[in-house]
């Protein structure tokens, strides 16, 4: 007998049987996609978080420096006078100015809060006066009206100093 030859998978056979790499992404670069896109996100939302927090701190900030009284130097018209804000925690206002004589030229009362980081006063006359405050110090800020039922007041600005 004659001993046989052992037989190998034939040319054909080999290629039926290679595992050929697939085209495209591998689960590998899936995954570090993935992983990648799952930071990211928490990224987006980690800085809206901070942002949210420092927004909502700030006005906080502003609402419980405000309450007491404030004076500031306003020029209106080519007028020069002086003005006495006082805020009160009750949510209550009062304005009262002066010539630069010290003779009361007016007064006026309202309402105020804090909105979105603003101050607003409704005043008892039907007005009202939308400002921003910029802290120096606890006891003094930069305050800018941004909207006004006088138009002229719009973009007039004081420095407050707390009495």
């Amino acid at each position: 007998m004659a001993a046989e030859k052992k037989r190998g998978p034939d040319d054909r056979e080999v290629d039926e049987l290679s595992i050929r790499k697939k085209d495209g992404p591998t689960n590998t670069t899936l995954f570090v996609v993935l992983v990648a896109g799952g930071i990211g996100l928490m990224l987006i939302v980690l800085c809206l978080g901070v942002a949210i927090v420092s927004f909502v701190g700030a006005r906080d900030a502003t609402a419980a420096k405000l309450p007491g009284s404030w004076k500031g130097r306003w020029v209106l018209h080519g007028q020069v006078f002086d003005s006495t804000y006082t805020f009160k925690k009750d949510g209550s206002f009062r304005e009262e100015s002066f010539d630069l004589h010290g003779r009361r030229i007016n007064v006026a009362g309202g309402r105020w809060h804090v909105r979105n980081g603003e101050i607003e006063i409704d005043w008892d006359q039907g007005g009202f006066e939308i400002a921003t405050a910029h802290w120096i110090d606890d006891n003094t800020m930069n305050y800018h009206i941004v909207d006004h039922n006088d138009l002229a007041q719009i973009g007039i600005t004081t420095a407050f100093k707390r009495q």
